[in-house]
C-alpha cells in the first residue's frame, strides 16, 4: 500500500518554496510550517495568505515533526543546512518524518547521502520550468528521482501540487541542470539580445511585443516537429550571402553580439546539416561562421 504523504514541512522561502505553497491544496498533505530564517520572508509569506493559519515557522528540529521535509534551499547554502538539518534529527523512536526531498536540481537524489543510514526515504522532485515571482506547478513538468519504494507516494505529491510527475531514475544531475539552465536562462538571455537588435534595427517601431511574436511563432512549431523540421531561415536554406550580410551588419552595428550569433548559427547548420541541407552549402556557411 503507498504511503501517502499527510504532512509537510517546507525549509526555505524562495520562489520554488512560494510555488510549492500556491500550489498544494488547502486539506492534504497539511504543511506544518516553514523554516525561514528572515522574519521579514515570513510575514512576506502570511501577506499573501500562502501559508494555513495553523503553520509555525519552524525550528530545524520541528521540521521532523511532518511526513515529508521538503528542501528549497538556495543551491549554494544547500550543503550547509543539509548538515546543519542531520545534526537536528531527533531518531527513528522521536521523529515522524519518513521522507526527505529536495528541490535543487544539480545535487539530483545524492545531494541527500548524508541521509541514507537513517532509515528514511530520499527524493529530488525539481520544476522542469523557470518560476518568476508568482508562480505555480500547475500542469509543469516535477522532475523525480529518488528510491524506488518512494515512487508512488512522490508522485502522488507531484500530482497534488496540480504538477506532471516525471521518475527519471538514471538522472545526469548536472547535465539535466545545464540543459535546463540553456533551455530557460539561455533562452532568456538570448531573447534579451535579439530585443537589443530589433530595437537598434527599428528604432520606436518595433519592440518586446514584436520580438515575443517572433519567438512564440518559432515555437509554435516544436510542439509537433522536430527542430530539424521547425527550423526556418537563412541557415536552413544555405544562403551563405545572407548570412555574410548578418555578419557584416552585426560587425559594424553590434560587434558585441557577433559571437553570439556566430554560435547560435553554428548550431542552426547542425540541424540544417541533420534535416538534409546540400553538404556543399554547409561546408560554405561553416567557413562563414567561423570566428575570424
Amino acid at each position: 500500500m503507498v504511503a501517502q504523504i499527510q504532512s509537510i514541512a517546507i525549509a526555505g522561502g524562495g520562489r520554488v518554496a512560494s510555488a510549492i505553497l500556491r500550489s498544494l491544496p488547502p486539506c492534504q498533505p497539511s504543511v506544518l510550517g516553514v523554516h525561514v530564517r528572515s522574519a521579514a520572508r515570513w510575514a512576506d509569506l502570511r501577506a499573501q495568505a500562502l501559508l494555513p493559519d495553523s503553520a509555525r515557522n519552524l525550528e530545524l528540529a520541528e521540521l521532523f515533526q511532518a511526513d515529508a521535509i521538503f528542501i528549497a534551499v538556495a543551491d549554494d547554502a544547500f550543503e550547509a543546512f543539509v548538515q546543519a538539518l542531520l545534526a537536528e534529527d531527533p531518531g527513528p523512536q522521536q521523529r515522524k518524518t519518513r521522507f526527505v526531498i529536495h528541490a535543487s536540481g544539480s545535487k539530483g537524489q545524492a545531494g541527500l547521502a548524508p541521509f541514507e543510514d537513517r532509515g528514511l526515504e530520499l527524493a529530488m522532485m525539481h520544476p522542469l520550468r523557470s518560476l518568476p515571482e508568482g508562480s505555480r506547478l500547475d500542469a509543469s513538468p516535477l522532475v523525480i528521482q529518488g528510491d524506488e519504494e518512494a515512487r508512488e507516494s512522490l508522485c502522488a505529491l507531484a500530482e497534488c501540487m496540480g504538477a506532471r510527475p516525471l521518475w527519471c531514475p538514471d538522472l545526469d544531475p548536472a547535465l539535466y541542470h545545464a540543459a535546463a539552465a540553456l533551455l530557460a536562462n539561455g533562452f532568456t538571455a538570448l531573447f534579451s539580445a535579439g530585443l537589443q537588435l530589433l530595437r537598434k534595427a527599428g528604432g520606436d517601431s518595433l519592440g518586446q511585443r514584436e520580438a515575443l511574436d517572433l519567438v512564440v511563432s518559432a515555437l509554435d512549431p516544436l510542439e509537433s516537429m522536430m527542430p530539424e523540421a521547425a527550423l526556418t531561415g537563412p541557415v536552413h536554406r544555405g544562403d551563405a550571402r545572407l548570412v555574410s550580410l548578418h555578419l557584416q551588419a552585426l560587425g559594424e552595428g553590434a560587434p558585441e553580439l557577433l559571437p553570439l550569433y556566430r554560435a547560435l548559427m553554428r548550431e542552426a547548420l547542425v540541424i540544417a546539416g541533420r534535416g538534409g541541407l546540400d553538404p556543399e552549402k554547409c561546408h560554405a556557411l561553416e567557413a562563414l561562421l567561423q570566428s575570424p
